[in-house]
């Protein structure tokens, strides 16, 4: 009688541990979620302000000053930093680290400004679709031909 009551006290234990254990397990993975679909509208929202700076002629240097160019590269840089949290790919993240390394070097600003339209539209792609492959491609062919000049 005294073992059928300890293992009815031990299932009874058992299964209120296992429902707390599952309600916190759901909670977790729904702030995962939730921490991942921020991520990801983030990387999206930096890549679109990004991609409006590049847009016109925003990025001419006036007095020396050029803070658009330099809220560009912030952006980018953000951007790069969020993809760890995200559900994208790595390979936007590395093209925009390189363009965004490229843009922190002076002696490619104006070239980079020269390029400012095409960036413009291949950020504008990326912002509406991370995972766009051939927006990644051209950007990156865009990259690759900026350092050769």
């Amino acid at each position: 009688m005294q073992k059928k009551r300890i293992s009815i006290v031990l299932i009874i234990v058992l299964s209120i541990t296992l429902i707390i254990v599952s309600f916190k397990y759901r909670s977790l993975l729904e702030e995962y979620n939730w921490q991942k679909t921020n991520a990801n509208n983030g990387i999206k929202v930096d890549l679109s302000i990004a991609s409006s700076i590049f847009a016109g002629n925003d990025l001419t240097i006036e007095n020396g000053k050029n803070y658009n160019y330099y809220q560009a590269i912030s952006m980018i840089a953000s951007a790069t930093q969020l993809f760890q949290f995200s559900t994208y790919n790595g390979s936007l993240s590395s093209i925009l680290d390189n363009l965004c390394n490229l843009m922190k070097q002076d002696e490619y600003k104006d070239i980079i400004i020269q390029h400012s339209k095409s960036i413009y539209e291949e950020l504008k792609k990326l912002s509406r679709n991370p995972e766009d492959k051939q927006a990644l491609d051209n950007l990156d062919k865009l990259i690759n031909e900026i350092r050769q000049k």
